[in-house]
This record gives C-alpha cells, sequence and structure tokens, in this order.
C-alpha cells in the first residue's frame, strides 16, 4: 500500500503541473496540426483521392510527431523526480514515513506513468478528433493501437528519467543524463551505429568486403526504443502482414520490439534502484 500512496501523490501533484499542461496542450496540437497535414496537404503515398485518406498510412504518419515529443515529455517528468527531492531534502522526510525506497522508486513510476497516461490520452484524442473530422470513416481501432503503443514509449523515457535520477545525486547530473540519452536515441543513434561499425572493422569483428550488415550489429541498431516504437507500431498496423527478410533470427523480427521497449521500461531502473538502495542520502 506504501507504493500505491506514493504513485496516489505523484499523480495528483503532477496532474496539476503548469508544466505538463503545456507540454499536453503542444503534445495535442502537434497531433492536430499532423493530421491536418498528412490528409490536407500531403497525404501520404499510396493515397489517390480525399475519399479515403483516413487509411492506415494516415495513422501511421502519426508516428512521427509521437515518438519526437514523448520521450521529451517523459524526461521531464522523470529526471527531478528524486534527485530534486534528494537536494531538498524532502527526501528524507518521506522516507521517514512508513515508505522504504523501493516504495519510493516503485510508486513515483507508477504515478508518473499515470501522468504520461493523461498526456497520451488526452493528444490523442485531440488528434482522432481531428482525423474524425477530416475524414469519412475513422479506424478507431487502429487509432487506439498506436495510442496503447505510445503510452508504454511514454512510461519507457519515464523510466529511463527516474532511473538517472535516483542513481545519482545532482539533479543536474541526473538532468544532463536523461537529456543526453534522448538526444543520442532521436538524433545520433545514427552516429552511434557508424561509431560502433567503424570500432567493430578496426577490431576485425566485421570483415571490410562484408556486403551484408551483420545480424550482432543489427540487433544493436534495434535497441534504440523510438526505433522499436516505430517497428511494433507498423507492425501491428500492418496487422503482420508487412514484408520481412526471409528466415530472420528472433531477436531480429518486428514483434521483439515489444521486448525491447519493456527492457528499457524495466532493466536501466531495476539497476538504478540498486544502487539507490545503497547510496547514504
Amino acid at each position: 500500500m506504501s507504493t500505491l500512496a506514493v504513485a496516489k501523490k505523484e499523480f495528483h501533484d503532477g496532474i496539476r503541473s503548469r508544466v505538463l499542461a503545456g507540454l499536453t496542450v503542444l503534445f495535442g496540437a502537434f497531433m492536430a496540426g499532423a493530421a491536418y497535414y498528412y490528409t490536407e496537404i500531403t497525404p501520404p503515398a499510396g493515397i489517390q483521392s480525399s475519399a479515403e485518406p483516413q487509411t492506415i498510412a494516415v495513422i501511421n504518419s502519426l508516428i512521427i510527431p509521437t515518438y519526437i515529443l514523448l520521450p521529451i515529455i517523459g524526461t521531464i517528468l522523470g529526471y527531478k523526480s528524486i534527485s530534486g527531492e534528494r537536494e531538498s531534502g524532502s527526501l528524507k522526510f518521506l522516507l521517514g514515513l512508513p515508505h522504504t525506497r523501493r516504495d519510493v522508486v516503485c510508486g513515483k513510476l507508477l504515478g508518473r506513468s499515470g501522468i504520461i497516461t493523461v498526456s497520451v490520452l488526452v493528444g490523442f484524442a485531440v488528434g482522432g478528433l481531428a482525423l474524425y473530422a477530416l475524414t469519412d470513416a475513422f479506424q478507431i481501432v487502429d487509432f487506439a493501437v498506436l495510442t496503447g503503443v505510445s503510452i508504454l514509449l511514454g512510461m519507457v523515457f519515464v523510466s529511463i528519467a527516474i532511473a538517472f535520477s535516483s542513481a545519482v545525486r545532482s539533479s543536474t547530473i541526473a538532468t544532463a543524463g536523461a537529456i543526453s540519452l534522448v538526444l543520442v536515441f532521436l538524433f545520433f543513434w545514427n552516429v552511434v551505429l557508424t561509431l560502433v561499425g567503424y570500432v567493430a572493422q578496426e577490431l576485425s569483428l566485421i570483415e571490410t568486403a562484408q556486403s551484408q550488415t551483420p545480424t550482432w550489429l543489427q540487433f544493436f541498431a534495434s535497441l534504440n526504443p523510438t526505433g522499436a516504437y516505430q517497428t511494433t507500431s507498423i507492425y501491428l498496423l500492418d496487422n503482420g502482414t508487412r514484408s520481412v527478410p526471409s528466415n530472420p533470427p528472433f531477436y531480429l523480427e518486428e514483434w521483439f520490439g515489444f521486448v525491447i521497449l519493456a527492457f528499457w521500461l524495466v532493466v536501466p531502473i531495476g539497476l538504478a534502484y540498486l544502487r539507490f538502495d545503497r547510496t547514504d542520502l
């Protein structure tokens, strides 16, 4: 019950935040803008007329603003959740109540995951209303699928941010670490892959004349949670009919994206908790 008590307090405190309200409005505006852009201005390839702009291709297009904005919102929700309270001294007061450190970490994760769930639902509701107004046959099932996977993505970045916040003493370091990781995932992942490929070639792990990327490097490339979100979303919206290489290893199949998202949701915060549980406040 202590975990739920912390989660309830986190949710009630966070849901009233003006910053969260502003980010939610921004997310909703982006979703509505994307819906208008991809239905009225530049419909995705394959849509021949306005009679059928509500196909899966349009809903797929909403993935783009989602995987850019949700990591930012999730990081803002979590980066000072524990380190900020540690600096202010309120963490000692919280732990003076009948709460363990596990209650604090799990409660903050649950509470702030609830907050980002509300943010996603509001944003997608605005985008869904825009699509409904702009199209003739709104596909609510596909839209609900994308909403559910997007909630999972938001929870992943809340978890990563809370992991940084619990693992370090300074909120400045927690902020820098969480933001740096978001920037890598969103904008610099190809740079990381290039560096890894270069080092692998220097260590003779990849033959220079090898025409196909080795499977281990393909797997490393798939570890980006935003990429896993895109892969699983498109796979579900295509009802499993999307073409894939013949006989890929299981870890390169599209369903494995859920395993990658689950890894980022559980493992970083689990490791951070182990450190948090062993350090002095």
